[in-house]
């Protein structure tokens, strides 16, 4: 009988080797690959989750602020609040109280401007005209009154005429430069002798536009419409965008 070849070499050939390094190579660049593909998608995911969050909160606290206002005929300015208006252009007396901006700083928010080439999604209220706003076309800032306890009774209307008693400073939700080529959302509040305090509430506005009747006859007499536009970069250095958009309802006309 003859047995089984003993002399025979256990192993692999040189061609068997060279293939099998080959193939062990490729695994690795596609695992590589999908990895670096999966983390940057997590990354860019994680970055708009985060604008997003960061947007929804300022959203919130505007919307509580602005649903203590009414519509007032302002006799110390005469004008109507809240005042929407346009581009930075305040109206007189507000452009002379730090409510308009310097002319440089919308030119250099126009030429800035740089408008994605899809509408990102937003979350319109229930009086926002479709594909109204959608994409960051416009700079619409708002300035107004907040009721206040002025004559100290614990109460925001007046003990004698039963009436509303409103602040006697100006508030406004304004864009401003943040030095570093964008810009920075900003609580605005003007007291009666002309001192100004901004308080930051939102960086990376890119475009913020507010609405009344008077600027969109689609909405009711007591309603703010409201559009913020974020920008931001993740941790690789990505633009991420987010659009956030609601309808407000002023609860305190006369």
């Amino acid at each position: 009988m003859i047995g089984p070849d003993t002399n025979r070499q256990a192993g692999m050939t040189l061609v068997e080797v060279t293939i099998s390094l080959g193939l062990t190579a490729f695994i690795v660049a596609i695992f590589s690959w999908a990895t670096r593909d999966g983390l940057d998608q997590s990354a860019g995911i994680g970055g708009a989750a985060a604008l997003r969050e960061r947007g929804r909160r300022t959203m919130e606290r505007m919307k509580r602020e602005l649903g203590l206002i009414g519509r007032i005929d302002d006799g110390l300015l005469g004008l109507e609040l809240p005042q929407v208006f346009a581009d930075g252009e305040a109206p007189s007396p507000l452009d002379d109280l730090g409510f308009s901006h310097d002319q440089a700083e919308i030119d250099a928010w126009v030429q800035g401007f740089d408008p994605p080439p899809v509408a990102p999604p937003g979350v319109p209220g229930p009086y926002v005209a479709p594909r109204v706003e959608t994409t960051p076309s416009a700079l619409r800032e708002i300035v107004f009154r907040v009721p206040e306890d002025r004559d100290g009774d614990g109460s925001i209307f007046d003990a004698v005429t039963g009436e509303l008693e409103w602040s006697l400073d100006l508030v406004g939700y304004l864009m401003v430069p943040d030095g570093r080529g964008g810009f920075d959302l900003v609580r605005r509040r003007v007291d009666p002798n002309g001192l100004v305090a901004d308080e930051l509430m939102l960086r990376g506005i890119e475009s913020m536009t507010f609405d009344l009747q008077e600027t969109r006859g689609v909405l009711p007499l007591e309603a703010i419409e409201l559009h913020l536009h974020l920008v931001d970069r993740d941790a690789r250095g990505r633009r991420q965008r987010a659009h956030l958009a609601t309808t407000i309802r002023m609860r305190n006309s006369p």
